[in-house]
């Protein structure tokens, strides 16, 4: 039998679910540059757009799982270049990064319809994610 507590230090419930609409607000955010990709692939004509039958919560539903998936990759491309291209340092972050412009590509053939549009779709991601990327540098500075 355990002892009885003085002070209630567990969340509760409603900590429970306002910590969980958090998380999934930062993933739905995060996923914003992935979700105009995928516009530009279905508006510009001749890149097939979504694939039939795919409804819109489907979509964002594998887009956040693409972010998710991408927070537990994290950096191990650029440190797989660095253990295979140790001589090269010059390379090392251009084949990283092409190695995830890649996956992110496949990762879009889920939803479009066609090998351009996810191209397509990564291209317009890679670009959002690399215009975000100095305002997410400030933000970090700042809270130091």
């Amino acid at each position: 039998m355990r002892p009885a507590r003085d002070d209630d230090s567990s969340p509760g419930l409603v900590g429970v679910l306002l910590l969980a609409a958090w998380f999934l607000a930062a993933l739905l955010f995060a996923a914003l540059p992935l979700g105009a990709g995928v516009v530009v692939a279905c508006v510009v004509p001749g890149l097939g757009g979504m694939r039939s039958g795919l409804s819109i919560p489907a979509v964002i539903g594998l887009l956040v799982t693409i972010v998710a998936g991408a927070a537990i990759i994290g950096e191990r491309p650029e440190r797989a270049m660095q253990l295979l291209l140790p001589s090269r340092p010059r390379l090392q972050r251009p084949a990283a990064e092409l190695i995830v412009f890649a996956l992110l590509s496949i990762a879009f053939l889920a939803p479009l319809a066609s090998l351009t549009g996810a191209v397509t779709a990564a291209a317009v991601a890679s670009a959002g994610y690399r215009c975000l990327e100095p305002l997410l540098q400030r933000a970090e500075e700042r809270r130091r």
